[in-house]
């Protein structure tokens, strides 16, 4: 299972290069959410943007993702549908509070099982 981090502000990782997740269609895929709070205490809630058709981050809510008062990251959970193809995109979370902030750019990678074990 690939894991991997999306951070909701811009200057929060050293590294230029974008952070990468696969998914394999018909499978969930574990990732991370982390939010530099700054002067925000209340809870913050996102929306995964630019995602493929078919590709869902699950349980979300009606306020999206959610990281509570007091705490700074989040498990998420995303599910590929089966029929997806394998493909690149850039995704990104944004808040939908403060300002709205994104982070930054996330490669999404889709790729068969097969292709995902030889990695």
């Amino acid at each position: 299972m690939d894991h991997g981090f999306l951070e909701s502000d811009t200057g929060a990782a050293a590294s230029s290069a974008p952070a990468e997740i696969t998914v394999v269609p018909g499978q969930t895929t574990t990732a991370w959410l982390k939010a530099i709070r700054r002067k925000h205490d209340g809870s913050i809630s996102f929306d995964v943007q630019n995602l493929p058709h078919g590709v869902i981050v699950m349980d979300i809510g009606l306020n999206g993702v959610l990281i509570p008062e007091g705490q700074s990251e989040r498990q998420v959970f995303i599910q590929c549908a089966p029929w997806v193809q394998e493909q690149d995109r850039v995704c990104y979370a944004r808040a939908r509070e403060a300002g709205t902030p994104t982070s930054k750019p996330v490669m999404l990678h889709v790729r068969k099982a097969e292709q995902q074990a030889q990695r």
